[in-house]
């Protein structure tokens, strides 16, 4: 398992999906987690499904509606697996983010209500045989909490962030709550509040060297880049580069403690077409990275460093998100690529790869959302192998 299979994607402020997509989440007294049977070797898993209310990751890894003329044989399919309801039929949970370290060990987080209103943190470990429940610390100061992001380096050295806020129903946040596991129980560690900013991403190249990243958004309407760093005791925040007005992080990779990848989006305006944004984090400092030639209106969704030199970046390209798109590093140099649309997309908009996960150099698998011509939202996922591109 790569550092980069480690990494794991949280709710973007705008509801996009994270990857690890082998959790969904409902509403009600049962959770549901979707797997991936077998690696994907260039063939589309195409699985597709209209949105609805189970929240992002539900739509996508509990998507069932196939179309049979769009989609290739596979030979990895998406399978459901019963997690450990909660203790009342009156519960609502949902997962939010999951790390699988090894191929027989996942971790997920997220958060459930009780019967009396409150929000309370929710994490899940997978051990090959099933799913069971684990008791994240909870604040004593606060009413409400939820862990949003895990990047797991082993089955018992976790990392996970979410959020704390004073009310039950958790709309008054008190700012970011941070965990550790270390196999046997979670233990609150110090994180800064960082009131008005949002964490997107988080991965962990080892126990003690961890990047989340986000966007903070200031009282003059301009958003910023942000990050947070884990050095085995706390995290603290590093500043980006920022090199435009307005600058968002909205997916990290980090295949190794000085050596990290994060991409996003930054424009002038809030009106302007945004431009692709690449930063490095070489151990001391982050500096951005040049796109050459990426098409207008680019954003970066998420990425996933295979290996130390070789990562793919993936989200949309014009101003609406008119096309998919995707980046990919190799032999020190960015270069962007289309991917086709689905023949049931609606056209001009609202079209976007909103996480990607690789295996191995080329090899990845990517979910991807747009507006059907029924003008509803639908979830898909897309595969590549080592030759060719996503289908």
């Amino acid at each position: 398992m790569t550092p980069s299979q480690r990494e794991s994607r949280s709710r973007r402020p705008a509801g996009r999906l994270r990857l690890r997509g082998r959790l969904a989440s409902a509403a009600g007294t049962v959770l549901i987690a979707a797997s991936l049977a077998a690696t994907m070797t260039g063939s589309a898993a195409g699985r597709t499904g209209t949105a609805g209310g189970a929240g992002a990751a539900g739509r996508a890894a509990g998507a069932t509606g196939v179309n049979p003329a769009a989609i290739p044989a596979a030979k990895s399919v998406w399978s459901i697996q019963h997690v450990p309801p909660l203790n009342t039929d009156r519960t609502i949970g949902r997962f939010l983010d999951v790390s699988c370290p090894t191929n027989g060990s996942c971790l997920a987080a997220g958060w459930f209500i009780g019967t009396d209103g409150t929000k309370r943190p929710l994490a899940e470990r997978w051990d090959s045989r099933g799913w069971h429940i684990l008791a994240p610390a909870r604040p004593a100061s606060t009413q409400s909490s939820t862990l949003d992001l895990i990047s797991c380096v082993s089955p018992d050295r976790c990392q996970a962030i979410g959020s704390r806020g004073r009310s039950a129903d958790g709309k008054l946040r008190a700012g970011f709550l941070a965990e550790t596991w270390n196999g046997s129980r979670w233990r609150m560690v110090p994180i800064p509040r960082s009131p008005g900013t949002s964490l997107s991403a988080i991965s962990c190249a080892t126990a003690n060297a961890c990047f989340a990243v986000g966007v903070h958004f200031t009282g003059s309407s301009r958003s910023q880049a942000v990050s947070l760093r884990w050095n085995g005791t706390r995290w603290s925040a590093v500043q980006p580069r920022r090199p435009r007005a307005n600058t968002t992080l909205d997916g990290v990779s980090c295949p190794g403690p000085r050596n990290c990848y994060a991409v996003g989006t930054a424009s002038d305006t809030f009106s302007s077409p945004g431009h692709p944004l690449v930063e490095h984090w070489n151990g001391q400092r982050w500096s951005t990275r040049s796109i050459p030639g990426a098409p207008r209106g680019t954003s970066l969704n998420a990425v996933s460093c295979a290996t130390g030199t070789v990562c793919t970046a993936a989200g949309s390209a014009g101003r609406n998100g008119t096309r998919l798109l995707v980046a990919d590093l190799s032999k020190g140099t960015w270069r962007t690529s289309g991917v086709a649309s689905p023949p049931q997309a609606a056209a001009g908009f609202g079209l976007s790869f909103t996480d990607v996960s690789c295996s191995a150099p080329r090899v990845c698998t990517a979910i991807f959302s747009y507006v059907n011509q029924g003008e509803a939202l639908t979830w898909a996922t897309a595969s590549r192998g080592p030759t060719g591109g996503f289908r």
